[in-house]
C-alpha cells in the first residue's frame, strides 16, 4: 500500500482504525434512527388528531430523518475511504490528485479532498463528488 504524503504506516493503521470505529459508531446511530422513525411512524395514527402531539411528532421525525441522512452520508464517507486504502490511493486528493496533508487526515481519516480543493468547492457552493 503506497502513502503519497507523509502518513507514516503507522498513522496510516490509525486511521484505519479510527475508520473501522466510526463505521460501527455509525451502523449503530443508523439502527437507532430507523428504530426510532419506525416507532414514529407507528405512533402516527394516534397523534394525527391532535394539534401539539401531533407536531411534536412530526418535529421529532423530521429531526431522525435529518439525523439518518447526516449519518448515512457519513457512513458513505467512511466507507469510501477504507476503500481508497485498500486501493492504495488513501491520502490522495480525488480531484487534484496530490496529497492530502497529513494533519488533515489525521483529523478527518474520511477526507476525500485536499484543503485546496475542498475550499474551492465550499466558494463554488457545490457538493463534493
Amino acid at each position: 500500500m503506497s502513502i503519497r504524503n507523509d502518513t507514516t504506516q503507522a498513522g496510516m493503521q490509525a486511521a484505519r482504525q479510527a475508520l473501522l470505529n466510526q463505521r460501527a459508531d455509525l451502523a449503530l446511530e443508523i439502527l437507532s434512527l430507523r428504530e426510532r422513525l419506525s416507532q414514529a411512524a407507528q405512533g402516527m395514527p394516534e397523534a394525527t388528531s391532535g394539534g401539539s402531539a401531533s407536531a411534536a411528532l412530526g418535529a421529532e421525525e423530521d429531526d431522525c430523518v435529518s439525523r439518518l441522512q447526516h449519518a448515512q452520508a457519513e457512513l458513505e464517507a467512511v466507507l469510501a475511504a477504507l476503500q481508497r486504502q485498500d486501493d492504495g490511493c488513501w491520502g490522495e486528493c480525488t480531484l487534484c490528485g496530490e496529497a492530502i496533508a497529513a494533519a488533515r487526515l489525521q483529523a478527518m481519516p474520511s477526507a476525500a479532498l485536499c484543503l485546496a480543493c475542498q475550499q474551492d468547492i465550499e466558494r463554488r457552493g457545490q457538493r463534493p463528488a
